[in-house]
């Protein structure tokens, strides 16, 4: 089963030459095959929709940033002549940047620059520690050592609000007549704001349903119960890395019901959401 990738790296590279395009291609392929990351590399977006939706919201969800800035010709200023670079991975550098300080996100970096190009605009501001490269070959190679050597290391970008959810099973008493178990749901904010307004629903067989301490029977029929938690009943917010036990559910197996077997194909499903965010099952 191929592997979950934890989040996107923003490749801002040139497209005028094909070799250009096939070097942000090339980065992109590294990174997706070398990393925990997609490696994201938008090719001739032109529209109002294409920007907004394709590029800007890559660069808005994206952990990492991985520019290459190539020659633009020269131009003549008050100062002389010198070479420019591409004004769209200007552009690119700059939202970077924003993100970075304006929001306050650890985004991983590297910039490359082809040698000759003047340094200007936001990047006359910025502390970059761009590497200075020939040919497209050398810039792959040395991405390619970086991430290999841990020295281009992104970390997954949490979601405002995201929460990993557990499952704990455990024995209560056990005799030749039937068996009493404890399960436990346990939920973590893995997300960067607090949670103030959660609910944790479980849908459990109740046939084997003995008590669920404190959460509210929303819903039953043959089939299933619903057993719903709110912050108001659990009496608690989650702060970001928190874990809290939520919902302890009472349940018994005896012979009657080992004899029937129905109850074995059966799934626990929990889940839990909030305002605004999506909503997390596990079974």
């Amino acid at each position: 089963m191929a592997e979950e990738k934890q989040g996107l790296i923003f490749i801002s590279c040139g497209q005028f030459r094909p070799e250009e395009k096939k070097l942000g291609r090339d980065l992109a392929k590294a990174i997706t095959n070398l990393t925990k990351f997609q490696g994201y590399f938008a090719e001739n977006q032109t529209s109002l929709e294409g920007l907004s939706q394709n590029i800007f919201g890559a660069l808005n969800r994206c952990s990492g940033f991985v520019a290459v800035i190539h020659h633009r010709g020269e131009v003549q200023t008050m100062e002389g002549k010198h070479t420019r670079a591409s004004v769209w991975v200007e552009q690119e550098i700059a939202i970077a940047a924003f993100l970075q300080q304006a929001q306050a996100r650890k985004l991983e970096v590297a910039v490359y620059i082809q040698n000759g190009i003047k340094r200007e605009g936001v990047r006359e501001q910025l502390l970059l520690n761009a590497v200075g490269f020939d040919t497209e070959n050398e810039v792959l190679a040395d991405l390619t050592t970086r991430i290999k050597t841990g020295t281009f290391n992104p970390i997954r970008l949490s979601a405002p609000k995201e929460v990993g959810m557990r499952l704990e099973w455990r024995v209560v008493s056990q005799s030749d007549r039937v068996h009493q178990y404890l399960l436990v749901v346990l939920v973590k904010n893995t997300g960067s704001d607090p949670l103030t307004d959660y609910w944790v629903d479980v849908l459990f067989p109740p046939a084997a349903l003995d008590n669920y301490y404190g959460a509210l029977m929303v819903e039953r029929t043959n089939a299933h119960a619903v057993l719903r938690v709110t912050r108001e009943i659990v009496g608690v917010d989650l702060y970001p890395e928190d874990e809290r036990e939520v919902i302890n559910i009472g349940y018994h197996m005896n012979n009657d019901l080992l004899r029937d077997g129905s109850i074995l194909r059966e799934v626990v499903v929990a889940r839990c959401g909030s305002t605004g965010m999506t909503i997390e099952e596990v079974k």
